[in-house]
């Protein structure tokens, strides 16, 4: 059994935890909710930084692991990381959905919840030892007045090569939803009643269904607070992953997202937000160019001018910054806005 608290947690923290406790009972803070289509050998790394996760309260986190019809093995692993490896004081919940799709399997599980908070992970991309915790303390100090906490994330290259995502200040939250990513899944945790009025995940969208998802709960009015600290999740890039090695391999898909959203701000009286959008279209256009598929980059500047939010000039400003420039185009965005 475990005897809480272990070793290694400051005073605050043990306060902190304390604190959440009611009586004594199990109260479930937090459902982690991790969705699995094969890719066994990398979900093999993602369980093991879960069981090595510095150990909670019993009771107050609960793992809901849904896989998508895994044909490789992968949900035998769960079954037998369930059963033999996952932490003591973990809750664990396995769940098959056979109906496909990232969103679909990802929405059973926001069903299957019933933390008043919910984070979602993907069985790519592994955790420090201190997440769970660190995400349980942050909403600990944040959760009576906050209703979404993000933070950094650290990305693994295939090149070895370890960079880091940092969350940016609140400031301009509409610039740093929409341009930057800053609520990608695996950056932040959520009342879990702000992400079911916000209307779940989009089961149409195969990509940027993540950013889709973040305009709807940001619209929606949440709080937000930061996580501070060094980065507690690490994501894996790799060719197997679900948005691809090459932004042309998806053509089409990432538009489809960018429509939703579009057609989201304006039934919402939302202009800025529509506006926003097409430049994030004019940097895809760019990395279209940066493919060497110029083509689809034209087309697709074309399409954005059509909306007449944003003039072409600026849209193809945003996209040959981002052609020459890479990344570094989302701030130049934030200029050429104001122009």
């Amino acid at each position: 059994m475990i005897v809480f608290p272990p070793r290694g947690y400051t005073s605050e923290e043990i306060r902190i935890f304390r604190g959440m406790e009611v009586c004594g009972d199990e109260k479930e803070l937090l459902t982690v909710v991790l969705t699995v289509k094969n890719r066994k050998e990398l979900l093999s790394e993602t369980l093991r930084s879960i069981s090595s996760q510095r150990a909670l309260p019993a009771g107050m986190v609960t793992l809901v692991a849904v896989d998508n019809g895994s044909t490789d093995g992968a949900y035998n692993l769960l079954e037998y990381w369930v059963a033999y490896d996952a932490p003591e004081w973990l809750r664990v919940e396995l769940l098959t959905e056979p109906r496909r799709g990232v969103c679909t399997a990802r929405n059973t599980g926001l069903r299957a919840a019933r933390g008043e908070w919910v984070m979602f992970f993907d069985s790519d991309d592994s955790m420090t030892p201190d997440h769970l915790a660190s995400v349980v303390a942050a909403i600990g100090r944040s959760g009576r007045t906050a209703d979404l906490i993000y933070w950094d994330v650290a990305f693994a290259g295939r090149n070895g090569k370890i960079g880091i995502h940092r969350a940016v200040p609140v400031g301009d939250v509409w610039y740093n939803v929409i341009m930057r990513g800053m609520l990608s899944t695996q950056r932040y945790c959520c009342r879990r009643a702000a992400v079911v009025a916000a209307g779940g995940w989009d089961e149409e969208l195969e990509v940027w269904n993540d950013w889709e998802l973040s305009v709807r709960i940001v619209a929606g009015g949440v709080s937000i607070s930061e996580k501070p600290g060094k980065p507690t999740v690490i994501v894996r890039e790799h060719a197997d992953s679900i948005t691809g090695s090459r932004f042309a391999d998806k053509a089409g898909k990432r538009e489809m997202a960018m429509d939703k959203v579009r057609s989201f701000a304006r039934r919402n009286g939302l202009d800025r937000v529509a506006r926003l959008t097409d430049m994030k279209g004019a940097v895809l256009a760019g990395d279209y160019a940066r493919e060497g598929e110029a083509g689809l980059g034209r087309k697709l500047i074309e399409s954005l001018a059509g909306y007449g939010a944003v003039s072409c000039r600026k849209l193809q400003m945003i996209a040959m910054s981002e052609r020459l420039l890479g990344r570094g185009a989302t701030l130049v965005t934030s200029v050429i806005e104001r122009l």
